[in-house]
């Protein structure tokens, strides 16, 4: 760690170089952006590249003291490690069930990890795992547009990356409504309908997806005629039910 702070701050003076320079030219050339030239952008690389080398040290540091997901440190381990993007990282995080280790992740990573990873990330909890304990990772679609897609370093080099070169995604309702289908119909088929109503109501309250209307309705009579019959009836058999069967 005392290794990567003093390459942190050993090349201060190439930012006062290129600082000067675009001051300069933005002083005396009209362009609103500036070019940097091959040197400067050989610089930017590096010191991209020492940053997220600096962040994945700490992230596994602390996933081994704070969590316990991995053992003792392993630079065969760490290799391995410093190769995986974060959505790889918390992926593994999220199939292991180490939901502390999986925020920590989702905290650090630069960029930030694109919200249709984060539902892919979120299918591979399993379904034994009771929703409460990562309900409040769900996105929202509802706050898509005031949600700021990309973090940022906090680091000289932030000022420039140009604003094409962050990341953008597009997302549209259908998609939330077929993962909201596809793990409320998960969790049924684990006979887990306690967690299906919960995801269920979460669409209904929070998204306000009112497709889900019939899904609510449809369980939460699984739940009663299971807890009353002798047969384990599932969703599609109730779905296809008519009311003289109820």
């Amino acid at each position: 760690k005392q290794l990567f702070d003093n390459l942190y701050y050993s090349d201060e003076h190439f930012f006062q170089t290129i600082y000067d320079e675009n001051l300069y030219l933005k002083d005396n050339v009209k362009e609103k952006q500036i070019q940097l030239n091959i040197p400067q952008k050989q610089v930017l690389l590096y010191r991209r590249k020492l940053l997220d080398e600096k962040r994945k040290l700490y992230l596994y540091d602390d996933l081994i003291k704070k969590y316990k997901i991995f053992q003792q440190y392993q630079s065969n381990i760490f290799e391995k490690f410093r190769e995986w993007d974060y959505k790889q990282i918390a992926l593994r995080c999220a199939r292991e069930g180490h939901l502390k280790g999986l925020r920590l992740v989702l905290e650090r990573a630069i960029p930030s990890i694109l919200l249709i990873d984060l539902l892919s990330i979120l299918n591979e909890i399993c379904e034994t795992v009771p929703l409460t304990e990562y309900e409040d990772l769900i996105p929202k679609f509802s706050l898509i547009e005031q949600k700021e897609f990309d973090r940022k370093e906090n680091d000289w080099s932030d000022e420039f990356i140009s604003s094409n070169e962050e990341t953008k995604e597009e997302i549209n309702r259908s998609l939330f409504i077929d993962w909201y289908k596809k793990k409320i119909l998960s969790f049924e088929s684990f006979g887990l309908i306690e967690n299906a109503l919960q995801l269920c109501k979460h669409a209904l309250d929070i998204e306000n997806f009112n497709e889900f209307f019939s899904f609510y309705n449809n369980l939460y009579l699984e739940l009663l005629l299971n807890k009353t019959s002798d047969k384990d009836l599932t969703f599609e058999q109730i779905r296809n039910m008519s009311e003289e069967d109820i």
